[in-house]
């Protein structure tokens, strides 16, 4: 259950690299509420995090295991602790733990409340070492009061399915039309995840865009299938994977998930959709290449520029509206700078390490992210094609936007909407975006649901 560095969401690349002190404010951890874990691991888990919180994680690195301390480094701990504090300011409390054990691995994960937003820091343990053996960060979910959260509609039904099988099996939910008694077959939709250990939902912060979509097109007659990412479920199983690639953190997936919804009652085979977010998106007509039998595509917000120029514009910017003195900002580009150097064209070296390289991602991963091409390998496919982008996106910016419209040009069969209000995940926002308005609870706009409703029906 080793999680790796290179798994993070892009989002929250920003808090490896920072360099900056911890913050003196960084409160020890109180007692944890929700909590009903019975064994002395969870004392071993909380110490890890106390250490990281108290600026002592010198000694938090001393009890990860030989491969974990290798693919994270003391001086990524630190920066990933002090990168986070500069973000969402200082740390409150541990809202909650929860506990989950597979084979010799435990998880650990704590949902953390900081002054402007929540993060769920995840620590795996080897229950027979007692070492940490992988860590994991992302958005965390606030709690909202039951009555605040959102309620399937009446005339939506969801079932809990299984996508592939054997040891990469993963749980999913399929949404169909409460009732259907249509005479004539329904189209269908998978949902693919963007970068990092995604949930069915996509949840970031109190907010789930891909539950939105499904629930919003299965009302309309539309079934809709979404899973938990590999990466999410089989964590502990990848960490064995020295050579992992897209095809096992995406493209293996998503074409069982379509397989799977053209077997189900009611979908016609022939009219199976892939909707694709980020990286899902940008990685969308390689799917198609894997999976002859889509019958089209929507790529929302998906990249065309080159992977590092994308990653490195999102740091720069994260850099430009963080809590960081000039000093640390320039301090931050440097290192920035220095690791994007090693990854220019023609890409790193096979011998270089990991952890120095951005997102932690290893050489042979760069490569792969490279020759991908998302524009030259759009131009290869057929299918018609429906790309959106948000207007108000700092991830995925409108300039991706443009590279899909002229890699695109002259195509009778694709479509582009750009909505100038929406974020990366295609909730509303005002002003300059910032990664805490992801944390404001909000829904996939019905116009968004209307648009993609209307391009498969146009089919």
């Amino acid at each position: 259950m080793g999680l790796r560095p290179r798994h993070f969401s892009l989002v929250l690349f920003v808090v490896t690299v920072m360099a900056c002190a911890t913050r003196s404010e960084t409160p020890a951890l109180g007692p944890e509420s929700g909590t009903s874990l019975a064994s002395g691991r969870a004392d071993i888990a909380k110490r890890f995090i106390d250490l990281v919180a108290t600026d002592k994680a010198d000694e938090a690195f001393k009890m990860f295991d030989a491969e974990m301390a290798k693919a994270f480094p003391l001086a990524t701990l630190r920066a990933t602790w002090a990168g986070l504090l500069t973000q969402v300011g200082p740390f409150v409390r541990i809202a909650s733990v929860t506990s989950k054990r597979k084979d010799r691995f435990e998880a650990f994960s704590f949902a953390m409340e900081f002054e402007d937003s929540y993060f769920t820091w995840r620590v795996a343990l080897d229950t027979k070492t007692g070492m940490v053996s992988g860590l994991f960060l992302q958005p965390g979910r606030p709690p909202l009061a039951p009555e605040k959260e959102p309620k399937r509609p009446a005339t939506v039904d969801e079932r809990e399915v299984t996508v592939g099988s054997g040891e990469w099996a993963l749980p999913g939910t399929l949404a169909t039309p409460a009732q259907n008694r249509a005479a004539a077959l329904m189209p269908g939709v998978v949902l693919v995840h963007g970068s990092g250990p995604n949930d069915r939902d996509e949840s970031v912060g109190p907010n789930r865009p891909f539950r939105d979509i499904a629930w919003g097109l299965a009302a309309r007659g539309i079934a809709v299938l979404r899973y938990d990412k590999r990466t999410r479920v089989h964590a502990a199983k990848l960490k064995a994977v020295k050579q992992m690639s897209l095809k096992e953190e995406v493209f293996d997936d998503a074409v069982a998930a379509a397989n799977l919804l053209r077997s189900q009652p009611g979908v016609n085979p022939q009219q199976v959709y892939l909707v694709g977010h980020s990286l899902g998106a940008s990685t969308g007509p390689l799917i198609a290449r894997a999976d002859p039998r889509l019958a089209g595509l929507v790529l929302m917000a998906g990249s065309t520029r080159p992977f590092e120029e994308v990653i490195k514009a999102q740091v720069t910017y994260l850099l430009s509206i963080s809590r960081l003195r000039a000093e640390e900002k320039a301090a931050a580009l440097d290192k920035i700078n220095a690791q994007f150097e090693r990854v220019r064209p023609p890409g790193p070296k096979p011998d270089a390490i990991a952890s120095d390289l951005p997102l932690g991602i290893p050489p042979a991963m760069w490569h792969e992210y490279r020759e991908r091409n998302p524009p030259k390998a759009v131009q290869a496919v057929k299918l018609p094609i429906l790309v959106l982008q948000g207007g108000r996106d700092y991830q995925v910016t409108v300039d991706d936007f443009e590279g899909w419209k002229r890699a695109l040009e002259g195509r009778k069969n694709a479509e582009f909407i750009l909505y100038p209000t929406l974020n990366h995940f295609f909730l509303e926002g005002k002003g300059r975006p910032t990664p805490k308005e992801y944390n404001v609870p909000s829904r996939v706009p019905e116009q968004v649901i209307l648009d993609i409703v209307a391009f498969i029906r146009r089919r």
